[in-house]
């Protein structure tokens, strides 16, 4: 069975294990899980500063400096889980970042804008 569903996986991914990462990027279900929480439930939350913003981006470790903030477990509940990542509040945004390496896997943006 692990050998048809690496065979799968592989498969999936073209071969290419960096496509692997296209299973940590939020769906459309999920932006709307997270908007849809964050519209019943609204806070107050300033941005990040500038230069850390600038820094913050898909792809690229999470910046020092930028505060990475669980969300809340009504929301998690909603989201399906991802193994070795975590679903975190940077400034005004949600991200979807790898706990091994803190590399930001995806972004939502603007949630609280």
């Amino acid at each position: 069975i692990i050998m048809v569903l690496a065979g799968l996986l592989l498969a999936a991914t073209n071969g290419d294990p960096a496509r692997a990462q296209d299973f940590a990027r939020f769906t459309a279900m999920d932006h709307t899980a997270v908007r849809v929480y964050f519209a019943a439930n609204p806070i107050v939350w300033m941005g990040l500063p500038s230069q850390v913003a600038r820094e913050f981006v898909r792809g690229k470790p999470l910046p020092h400096g930028a505060v990475a903030t669980a969300l809340p477990q009504a929301l998690l509940a909603k989201l399906p889980p991802r193994q070795g990542y975590d679903y975190v509040r940077v400034g005004d945004d949600v991200a979807l970042v790898e706990k091994a390496t803190r590399l930001v896997a995806d972004v939502i943006e603007d949630i609280f804008g």
